[in-house]
């Protein structure tokens, strides 16, 4: 067992961690995730802003919103400024981290790129300003700084003289770039008629769609991370590179939860960290739960040590004071329990037992579960099916978690005699 579990971690740590450290490092995709993660707090307060207009229950809660739409229109105005234009948040964010990549200036790239996504969204009357507009919000980062960067480079663009004050003479050194990027753009989009927005839908939706929203993925993710933290390595750099695809799923799904339209994804960031890694990732508080009325005195005090993170998704108390990590024989439920769980959510969100997540970034990944599933699918039945997920996985916990208590028994029984 020990061979095998050096083997596992070597290969993880020979194989796995660099690519994933090479793809976190590349300048476009931190560019794009940074800018991601910046718009987070907007689109909690967006969304938390929606909850509270379309709440669906109680009935005359429903009824009262219905009679007093300007008040629900007053309530939705920060989801509409925040949410609604989040592609234009998006914008500035890839300009500004990419710039900042290339030791340029900050604030002129993030201007650059909103003006460039502007013109390729057809203004601010057009209609792409919202999560439509995410791939092209994208583009027009990466193009506007691409092309401030090489007229820098290669000296095309005002001089002023060094007398001049650095911020007057960085605006008038984007000048030039800008008029290029003005020029090329509305060339190719009004002069040629590319349809830049559905040409960029069209090509990478899918990829999103691939790297995001596929059970395959899920499990793939899942597997990974379990594998990880049982070596001993945070998997948080899967989580990072799957926050992007995770990002805008969760802006499509408010918008259509607004509309009143269907919920087009399903693997968004809570359909994980809600309704599977309950209790942090390996599924632990239904275990944390069980450990509490352990025949074990040392795995009792550890239980009331770790229950009150652990309610809130924090459970390194567990990982590694039960432990979690390198132990062969937990490490099959934690395994077993998240894929299965991972099937039973994909069950319960595809036959519609319950309600697609209109507002998965309400449920904030360290927010209880039981409140959380109820939160970022406005049901009840969310509630429910976390708590289902967490009888299961407590129930693959239950027979692998006898032998470690029988084996810490001895132990304290030892330390007694």
């Amino acid at each position: 067992m020990n061979s095998l579990m050096e083997r596992i971690s070597t290969g993880l740590e020979k194989y796995l961690v660099p690519i994933m450290n090479k793809m976190n490092n590349n300048r476009y995709l931190t560019a794009i995730k940074d800018a991601l993660i910046s718009t987070m707090a907007l689109t909690i307060l967006g969304s938390f802003c929606l909850l509270i207009a379309y709440f669906p229950f109680p009935q005359s809660y429903v009824s009262f919103m219905e009679a007093h739409p300007d008040l629900v229109n007053i309530i939705c105005i920060p989801f509409n400024l925040t949410v609604g234009i989040i592609s234009l948040y998006v914008a500035f964010g890839i300009g500004y981290n990419l710039a900042k990549a290339y030791d340029l200036d900050k604030l002129i790239g993030g201007g650059s790129a909103v003006f460039t996504f502007l013109i390729m969204a057809g203004g601010i009357d057009g209609g792409y300003l919202g999560a439509t507009g995410m791939f092209t919000a994208i583009i027009a980062g990466i193009l506007a700084v691409e092309i401030l960067r090489l007229c820098l480079k290669k000296n095309i663009g005002f001089k002023l003289p060094k007398t001049v004050p650095g911020n007057i003479a960085s605006g008038f050194e984007a000048l030039v770039p800008n008029c290029i990027t003005a020029a090329l753009v509305i060339v190719l989009v009004y002069v040629i008629g590319f349809d830049v927005n559905n040409i960029l839908a069209m090509v990478l939706t899918p990829i999103i769609t691939a790297a995001g929203n596929s059970l395959v993925t899920a499990l793939l993710y899942v597997i990974l991370a379990t594998l990880m933290w049982f070596v001993g390595i945070h998997p948080q750099i899967l989580a990072t590179l799957l926050t992007p695809a995770w990002e805008i799923m969760a802006v499509s799904n408010m918008e259509a939860f607004a509309a009143g339209a269907a919920i087009p994804y399903i693997f968004c960031k809570p359909f994980f960290f809600t309704f599977v890694f309950i209790g942090g990732q390996c599924g632990t508080l239904m275990l944390n739960l069980i450990m509490l009325r352990s025949k074990s005195r040392t795995h009792r005090d550890l239980a009331k040590l770790a229950l009150p993170a652990g309610i809130f998704n924090i459970n390194e108390p567990m990982l590694f004071g039960l432990p979690i990590v390198l132990n062969a024989t937990l490490i099959i439920p934690a395994l077993l329990g998240q894929v299965l769980t991972v099937f039973t959510t994909w069950g319960a969100f595809a036959t519609g037992l319950v309600p697609g997540m209109g507002n998965p970034n309400a449920a904030i990944w360290d927010m209880p579960g039981l409140i959380a599933g109820g939160l970022c699918t406005a049901s009840w039945q969310g509630v429910a099916l976390v708590a289902v997920n967490m009888l299961l996985q407590g129930i693959l916990y239950i027979p692998f978690y006898r032998i470690v208590e029988k084996q810490m028994l001895e132990q304290e029984k030892g330390v007694v005699a």
